[in-house]
């Protein structure tokens, strides 16, 4: 079955939450586990495809709504892949 950015993105959002959780609640352990999968999540899957679809998302949109979603989506992922 083919990945679905929504479902992606979903799963990064709770890898951030849960990383985040642990930070607050001062158990550094748990937070650099769950550092270390949101980076390798982002190293070897959805930061090897996210930014051809984003572009192809970009140059297909017929609206500016999708073609403004697409560049917020790459601007989004690329940042965290530069805060590793």
């Amino acid at each position: 079955m083919p990945d679905h950015i929504a479902a992606e993105l979903e799963f990064l959002y709770l890898l951030i939450f849960r990383e985040n959780e642990a930070y607050q609640l001062g158990n550094l352990a748990a937070r650099e586990e769950k550092a270390a999968l949101r980076r390798r999540f982002l190293d070897q899957h959805l930061g090897r495809w996210a930014s051809p679809f984003t572009a192809a998302m970009r140059e297909g949109a017929q609206t500016a709504y999708y073609r403004e979603l697409a560049e917020l989506t790459a601007s989004f992922i690329t940042m965290e892949r530069a805060e590793q």
